[in-house]
């Protein structure tokens, strides 16, 4: 299983178990060009939470040390799963 991310926005798509990338369209509602991923840490940069400090990976909302939401000015975090 994998993920379609946009390299212009960084919006990203978990696919299903029965869903393949060749269902999806090539290019993401932004315009920019979706390329399948199989981790995505590869993908998002490390996030420190403005509360606390911590490091945590760039994909998760909350800071996994206190709880704080993690704003991500500029950067969409999970596109629309409709096709």
């Amino acid at each position: 299983m994998g993920y379609l991310v946009c390299d212009k926005c960084k919006g990203y798509y978990k696919l299903e178990p029965d869903e393949s990338p060749d269902d999806f369209e090539e290019e993401c509602e932004c315009g920019g060009k979706l390329e399948v991923v199989y981790n995505l840490s590869n993908v998002f940069e490390e996030v420190y939470c403005p509360q606390c400090g911590y490091k945590n990976s760039g994909i998760t909302l909350f800071c996994q040390e206190c709880g704080a939401y993690l704003k991500m000015e500029g950067k969409s975090l999970m596109m629309d799963s409709s096709k």
